[in-house]
C-alpha cells in the first residue's frame, strides 16, 4: 500500500510475477471502512481448522452457523421436547 492508500503497483510488480500483480491491481485497495479482518477457518463455528471439518466441507457437509442463536440461548421455554 502507498501512503495514499492506493496500491503500490511498484512494490507489486518489483515481487510479484506481472499477471498476479495486474490481478491484484484489479481488485479495490482495502480500507478501513472494510471492517474488522478476521483469519480463520470458514469450516467451523470456532474457526480453528480440522481434518473432520475439512472433508465435511469438501463433502458439502458444512453446518451453516449464521443465525439468530442469542435468542435459542435465552428461549426461556423446555430445555426436551
Amino acid at each position: 500500500m502507498s501512503s495514499s492508500g492506493n496500491w503500490d503497483q511498484n512494490f507489486l510488480f518489483d515481487n510479484l510475477p506481472n499477471n498476479i500483480a495486474e490481478k491484484v491491481l484489479s481488485l479495490p485497495a482495502p480500507s478501513s471502512g472494510d471492517g474488522l479482518h478476521i483469519i480463520g477457518w470458514g469450516g467451523t463455528n470456532t474457526r480453528q481448522f480440522s481434518v473432520k471439518s475439512a472433508y465435511d466441507m469438501k463433502d458439502g457437509n458444512h453446518a451453516n452457523t449464521k443465525g439468530d442463536w442469542k435468542s435459542l440461548w435465552n428461549w426461556k421455554g423446555p430445555y426436551r421436547t
